[in-house]
């Protein structure tokens, strides 16, 4: 009976917690930055990466990339596509700060709008943050394929 329960909560349980905090925060990220595109060009700028059209263009397109693939996570069809956006985006994120910290950037991260002012200088914070995404990202789509595959 206690393994019975165990593998319950193997299947079911971590894959649906991982699932609502993914699809949770980047339907929030995403959609608090998609009413403020200023803002968000003003925090992609602060990487020091892109300027003027592409730090527009980036303002306008992840925050909808972000929301999207967060509700994409809602829909069982559309899960693996979500995770492997999401798990995609968030190795990029983490590459972007690791750059930024090495060359001495002092960045507003922008990753929840107004919301993580607090944390702008803590790189350990934002790459502990990102990796957790990260590993969650990669975990949800490594269980979305084995299970698809389990029953063909």
């Amino acid at each position: 009976m206690e393994r019975t329960f165990k593998e319950m909560i193997a299947k079911r349980t971590v894959p649906a917690l991982a699932t609502l905090v993914l699809a949770a925060v980047f339907i929030f990220a995403g959609g608090i930055k998609i009413f403020d595109p200023e803002g968000m060009r003003r925090a992609i700028e602060t990487y020091n990466l892109v300027y003027g059209e592409w730090a527009i263009f980036g303002a306008y397109f992840f925050p909808w990339v972000e929301l999207l693939s967060g509700l994409a996570l809602l829909i069982r069809p559309l899960r693996a596509g979500g995770a492997f956006i999401i798990s995609g985006l968030m190795a990029f994120f983490t590459v972007i700060i690791i750059v930024s910290w090495i060359r001495g950037i002092k960045l507003n991260c922008g990753c929840f709008g107004a919301f993580d002012e607090g944390i702008v200088d803590d790189y350990r914070l934002l790459l502990s943050r990102d990796i957790g995404l990260l590993i969650l990202g990669i975990y949800l789509l490594w269980h979305e394929i084995k299970s698809r595959s389990l029953k063909k």
